[in-house]
């Protein structure tokens, strides 16, 4: 037992953590890239709880903020493949809560039973059915296509269907940063943070529009165009 216990602490004592968190903190361009999508992630966050007064539906808005933290710790410490599964979680959790806000009885029983389950294609069928206009609003973002792709890689990566993929030592005492990688998980980072955007820009009510702060309401419609801000803007 203390063998085996020696070599379990040798070789998570191997890793230089403090090595890769410095060689992050030294690249100003990836520490500001990082600063920008967690950021937006906390402000999507606390904004929704300030403005949304179905308050049962905030646990998601939690998740997606921790799952958010979590990506980014991982990406700090050149765990990227893990970084991934954190990355989806926060997605998923933005896609919950544009459901689960407007279904407290659903989110009772996904509380209660593990028989009970929503998928990513049930959430956005709903919205295409049920939530005004999020038809025209999604096909102007293109977001349907656009959350299909993003989802399908990154899902592929995490079950390890593409082999390799963001998976860059062969060892524990080997891990350590691929510039070339980390620029990839930064993308899909910020891909990510879009996609949360705009499912929240296609999603909103008129109420908790109007109880948004200007800024808020700016990086929502931020990189678009002026034509299609006038549609996507509730009514």
């Amino acid at each position: 037992m203390k063998k085996n216990h020696k070599i379990v602490s040798e070789t998570f004592s191997s890793i230089d953590w403090n090595n890769n968190i410095k060689e992050i903190v030294s690249d100003d361009d990836v520490c500001l890239k990082i600063y920008d999508s967690i950021k937006k992630y906390s402000d999507l966050c606390n904004e929704l709880k300030e403005s949304d007064e179905s308050d049962f539906s905030h646990c998601f808005l939690n998740e997606m903020h921790f799952s958010a933290q979590n990506a980014c710790i991982l990406l700090a410490l050149g765990l990227y493949k893990p970084a991934a599964s954190s990355m989806r979680t926060a997605l998923e959790s933005c896609l919950y809560y544009t459901y689960f806000r407007t279904h407290p009885s659903e989110l009772y029983t996904l509380s209660t039973s593990d028989k009970y389950f929503i998928s990513k294609k049930e959430i956005i069928d709903h919205h295409k059915i049920h939530t005004p206009f999020f038809g025209s609003k999604q096909s102007l973002l293109n977001l349907s296509d656009k959350l299909d792709k993003w989802y399908s890689y990154t899902s592929r990566i995490i079950h390890g269907q593409i082999p390799k993929e963001w998976n860059t030592y062969s060892s524990i005492k080997n891990i350590e940063h691929d510039n070339t990688v980390l620029e990839q998980c930064l993308d899909k980072l910020q891909e990510s943070q879009i996609l949360c955007y705009h499912l929240i820009l296609c999603t909103t009510d008129i109420e908790v529009w109007d109880a948004m702060s200007e800024h808020m309401k700016k990086n929502l419609l931020a990189g678009i165009s002026l034509d299609k801000k006038k549609t996507l803007i509730p009514q």
